[in-house]
């Protein structure tokens, strides 16, 4: 999975974890990016059905949920190894598990 449909499927689920769903500029102002570059992407991830948007509501369908759950399950592992195995100071370990595991 490309980098960046990994960054936009995880920020859809983190912004949709309490309410099911998300908008753009929720997830504009979480990546930083312009509005037009999530509707671009979220139209990217319609086509490939992992995400679908009803009156500018976007949530994961199922295949986007079940690659998403993918991704953090390998991100926690990652998050593991790197602070009990490598030693990694904590505050890096966020960052640099997201890095190794995409």
């Amino acid at each position: 999975m490309k980098s960046r449909t990994s960054n936009y499927l995880k920020t859809i689920y983190e912004t949709s974890y309490t309410q099911r769903w998300t908008c753009n500029k929720q997830l504009a102002t979480m990546l930083g990016v312009m509005p037009g570059s999530v509707t671009e992407a979220v139209n990217r991830l319609i086509s490939q059905k992992l995400v679908v948007k009803n009156k500018g509501q976007i949530k994961l369908t199922k295949r986007g949920y079940q690659l998403v759950a993918d991704l953090m399950y390998r991100y926690r592992l990652c998050e593991i190894w790197l602070a009990d195995n490598i030693q990694l100071s904590l505050p890096e370990v966020p960052r640099q598990a997201w890095l190794v595991q995409r």
